[in-house]
């Protein structure tokens, strides 16, 4: 049983995650850098909007919240009330000098054996093009998933780096505003947004904590790893998106040692103009001088989940992953809460409906890279 301090941790910590009074790590005048810098080749200065003032204070109630001897559920609260302090006093760093190391804190760098696998990933040919269907088409697909599933979330557009992004606290999936998508790429997003993320928050809604709906401490890499694994288990992952999230580590890697420009520069090699810019403001987001070394570690999760699940479906039920967002690391400490309860949703349903027989990545793909890489150690 939790004390009545740990249930008013899990109550602000979802309250300030479900608010969202975070930031955005996404530049406000993207559209105009990019003009100027397809014109003068100059390191881009990014703008954001500020933090609101109600972050400061939200941080500050929660380290007035200490946790002890709580059992494994208050365990699980506190790791994951410091890491939100911790990300506070990232975004609350957004354009400053300070931003990239604070966030290496939260999310580690690509290592060398990360770097190593996306170096070989990015040689694989890009996908053939496909047609572009209407955006109320892929709406319309979108509202079919949702039904499917019995969920009952809101789709809204709006200006951003990412294609799609699901918003677990108020139930909402944004697609990228003027973003127009093939029908092959639909079907990823469903799979990805709606069979992974969606999902996992649903099921995480009916666990003990409300944290299980919003993400627990080490969630994040499992929660990206699961929803690229998914994509890749229903044959909708390109040999494209799978280089573009090998071209996210690579990003990472050049912006951390390098500036705007030059990152760009080495993206060129692999990557298309477009492609390579929007990798490289991925990579310097957070950052308002790009001439400054320094990068938003954050995407390497995407790969490194990806073969993190791949690895861990060898040999268990990824069902168990579903009953929240959960982290593969939580698995062995939640098996001791007797409150967990089954998964009331799995992946199953869209995948059957959006999946594709003939996959572009296959198995013998992914082991011939790890192997390639293993090989050349």
């Amino acid at each position: 049983m939790l004390s009545q301090r740990a249930r008013r941790v899990d109550l602000l910590i979802d309250y300030i995650l479900s608010d969202s009074p975070f930031p955005s790590a996404n530049p406000t005048n993207m559209r105009t850098a990019y003009r100027k810098f397809r014109t003068e080749k100059k390191n881009p200065s990014f703008r954001y909007e500020k933090p609101k003032p109600s972050l400061e204070a939200l941080q500050g109630a929660l380290i007035e919240l200490p946790l002890k001897d709580e059992g494994i559920l208050g365990d699980i609260l506190e790791h994951k009330k410091r890491r939100l302090i911790r990300r506070i006093a990232m975004m609350q760093a957004i354009g400053k000098a300070k931003y990239p190391k604070l966030c290496e804190v939260l999310y580690p760098p690509p290592d060398e054996h990360i770097i190593a696998i996306a170096s070989e990933i990015v040689k694989l040919p890009i996908s053939r093009g496909q047609g572009k269907i209407p955006k109320a088409e892929a709406v319309k697909a979108i509202r079919h998933a949702l039904t499917l599933l019995g969920f009952k979330w809101k789709i809204v557009n709006r200006d951003m780096v990412t294609s799609a992004a699901t918003i677990s606290g108020t139930r909402v999936l944004e697609l990228r505003k003027r973003e127009r998508f093939s029908k092959k790429y639909v079907n990823r997003l469903i799979i990805h947004e709606l069979g992974t993320h969606a999902l996992r928050a649903e099921n995480g809604s009916i666990q003990p904590l409300r944290l299980f709906r919003h993400g627990l401490a080490g969630y994040l890499e499992t929660e990206e790893g699961l929803a690229a694994y998914h994509e890749f288990l229903s044959g909708v992952m390109s040999t494209s998106i799978l280089r573009n999230y090998a071209g996210r580590v690579l990003a990472i890697h050049y912006a951390r040692h390098t500036d705007f420009v030059t990152t760009y520069k080495l993206l060129s090699r692999h990557f298309r103009e477009q492609t390579a810019w929007k990798l490289a403001v991925r990579a310097k987001r957070g950052l308002a001088d790009t001439s400054q070394k320094g990068a938003f570690t954050r995407d390497a999760v995407y790969l490194r989940g990806f073969l993190r699940v791949y690895a861990f479906a060898k040999k268990h039920d990824i069902r168990q992953l579903y009953v929240g967002k959960i982290g593969i690391s939580d698995m062995a400490s939640l098996q001791m809460v007797k409150d967990m309860k089954r998964p009331l949703y799995t992946p199953a349903v869209v995948c059957s409906e959006f999946g594709n027989s003939e996959p572009e990545v296959t198995s013998g793909m992914i082991e011939g890279i790890l192997k390639a890489v293993k090989g050349g150690k």
